[in-house]
């Protein structure tokens, strides 16, 4: 098949419709969330490469999630069974990294005998036990 480029009113199509994505997708690099902070923070606390790093595992995961999109993940969510374990899968996954964040917090918090004896018995015995 041959590619034409078709004139429309003195405009290339092709290119306005590669313009117009350009743009698109200019503007929504601009969205600053959750995955700007975390490369933001990579870079200030380690070095530049890091960063460049972090920017392309989260490429790599877009890429997945692309993929997963082009091969119809939402038909193989039909599935009940399926559905679950992977709602069950994700929820761990989330699960352990919350964990892992709480006892890395806990890690660095310095704590004295006096905040030790002052604070609530369940918090107490969560520190001593986590660390």
């Amino acid at each position: 098949m041959k590619w034409r480029l078709k004139l429309v009113k003195g405009q290339n199509k092709f290119l306005s419709i590669f313009v117009k994505g350009l743009v698109t997708g200019l503007i929504l690099q601009v969205a600053i969330g959750p995955v700007f902070f975390f490369v933001v923070n990579i870079v200030m606390q380690r070095t530049l490469l890091d960063g460049f790093f972090a920017i392309l595992a989260v490429a790599l995961a877009d890429y997945c999630y692309i993929i997963l999109s082009i091969i119809g993940i939402a038909k193989l969510l039909e599935n009940n069974r399926l559905k679950r374990f992977l709602g069950f899968v994700s929820s761990l996954i989330l699960i352990l990294f919350g964990l892992y964040m709480v006892i890395a917090a806990l890690k660095t918090i310095q704590f004295n005998t006096y905040t030790t004896n002052n604070l609530p018995d369940l918090v107490r015995s969560l520190y001593q036990l986590l660390c």
